[in-house]
């Protein structure tokens, strides 16, 4: 198996093994299709029916958010032929920091759900929003453990290594973190007062002065709380008690599996050791990418496709697009905003910022347009502002044969090649972007040079293949060490 795509290099040692029968895989994700269509739930959707379709017994586990619903209420439905359970978490009942990463609540219902399942194998896409306790449940149940890293979540709370301001964080730090979670850490219950306070006092937050005010004082305190909390030990205590809850659950994984060379490398760094980790670039689904490429009309289309979130950069990308006077280009942003605690407002922001009649805000797409969407682009950006792990954008723009304008930062930078397959910017530098764009727009020749033919990449089959010999594996170890413990045949 060659080591640029395959799940077992640079570990080895899961060669050979096939599953002798069907397994029983849980699959568990902070959100899932329809509710959620982010990179890792598109991922976490599409290698479940890639395992499904291999004749294994897939159930997956995840979470939604609806304030409509019952907090922790329970919902079993199918998705695309595959057993769901989703559980509502909308962190109305959170009053304590810890219960911004543990719970309770959701450890009892996912220990209910796994008695009854009895997998082979627990694989787990994320657990924020979730519990990080789901993952010692399923060790002391005897079932073996695979994590899947789609970003630094769990040693970074905010997920990406953002500061508040957007600034990159270089490591986890307890003072800086601090200073980045002072909004939720406890003090004298502070966000749960300042939160029951807003919900008694506010005007109705849908209207644009109860929203303003809401936001103001959210604002209002994540100030105060950082200025009284930076210097309090026991601020810092509990970033260093969630820090070590994350090295125990880390302890307890049996493997993690890195779609990027880059965020394996940080992972190792946290502590993982090298051979529990291991890198597997992600699987597509390639019967999308058949769309022939539209007739060109002299316009040289530049789009984006993702979620509207600060971390994505889509206001670098706006930025730059406005100084661009050529009206042969065009911007096609594509996608949907969620919520970003300190940016409630960003997509309001994102329309504010618009100058240019050239910038189409083109809203939601379902992700087996991707592949139609690409064709009709010249180019794709990615303009994010932190280590992204490995974009599916990018992936599906070399399926697609469409070159890649993006940051020079983690994975991105990884996947595209300078002057290759596409071109590197200074990350979160609009100027530089905007000169990115400009040079593209003045040379057909860079284009389609940078137009490769569209690249190879995994297929989810491959992807699930693996995944299926990774978890035969898995199984055939434990089942052999269950046979020779003491008093196994008692």
């Amino acid at each position: 198996m060659n080591g640029s795509t395959g799940l077992f290099p640079p570990c080895g040692g899961y060669e050979g093994v096939t599953s002798r029968r069907p397994l029983r895989i849980l699959e568990v994700a902070h959100g899932f299709p329809p509710f959620n269509m982010a990179g890792a739930e598109v991922f976490a959707h599409g290698l479940s029916r890639a395992l499904a379709a291999r004749g294994h017994d897939v159930r997956v586990f995840h979470r939604i958010s609806e304030t409509s619903r019952p907090e922790y209420s329970l919902e079993h439905a199918e998705v695309d032929g595959l057993p769901v359970l989703r559980i509502n978490n909308t962190f109305r009942a959170a009053h304590r920091f810890e219960q911004t990463y543990r719970n309770d609540v959701i450890d009892a219902a996912f220990g209910e759900y796994l008695a009854g399942v009895r997998p082979d194998v627990v694989q787990f896409h994320h657990v924020t929003c979730l519990s990080t306790n789901l993952i010692a449940i399923a060790c002391e149940r005897g079932v073996p453990v695979v994590f899947t890293l789609h970003d630094y979540w769990l040693i970074c709370q905010r997920g990406q290594f953002l500061k508040t301001d957007l600034s990159i964080c270089r490591g986890q730090e307890d003072t800086e973190c601090v200073k980045c979670l002072a909004g939720q850490l406890d003090l004298q219950r502070g966000h749960a007062t300042v939160a029951a306070l807003m919900k008694r006092t506010l005007p109705e937050r849908t209207t644009p002065s109860g929203a303003a005010l809401t936001r103001w004082m959210r604002a209002a305190y994540r100030l105060y709380a950082e200025a009284l909390l930076v210097s309090q030990p026991a601020a810092r205590a509990q970033v260093r008690t969630r820090m070590n809850h994350v090295r125990e659950m880390c302890a307890k994984v049996d493997l993690f599996v890195a779609p990027s060379w880059f965020l394996r490398q940080k992972f190792i760094e946290f502590g993982i050791p090298e051979d529990r980790i291991l890198y597997s670039p992600y699987g597509f689904d390639t019967s999308y990418y058949d769309a022939p490429r539209r007739p060109r009309d002299g316009r040289v289309r530049f789009g984006y496709l993702g979620t509207w979130i600060p971390p994505k950069g889509v206001h670098v990308l706006i930025e730059a697009f406005n100084g661009i006077a050529d009206e042969r280009a065009t911007l096609h942003i594509y996608g949907h905003p969620l919520p970003y605690q300190g940016y409630e407002d960003y997509t309001e922001r994102l329309k504010s910022m618009i100058r240019s009649p050239r910038i189409f805000l083109e809203g939601y797409y379902e992700n087996r347009r991707v592949g139609e969407i690409l064709s009709g682009l010249d180019v794709l950006v990615v303009p994010s502002i932190w280590f992204e792990n490995s974009p599916l954008t990018i992936q599906e723009a070399f399926l697609a044969g469409v070159p890649v304008v993006t940051s020079d930062l983690g994975g991105m930078a990884e996947l595209v090649q300078h002057e290759t397959n596409g071109l590197l910017f200074r990350a979160g530098d609009a100027g530089d972007l905007r000169a990115t764009l400009l040079r593209l727009l003045a040379s057909p020749e860079l284009r389609q040079r940078l137009r490769v033919t569209p690249r190879p990449l995994k297929s989810l089959h491959d992807s699930a293949a693996e995944h299926e010999q990774l978890f035969a594996s898995l199984r055939v170890g434990r089942d052999i060490h269950a046979e020779a413990a003491p008093g196994a045949h008692s």
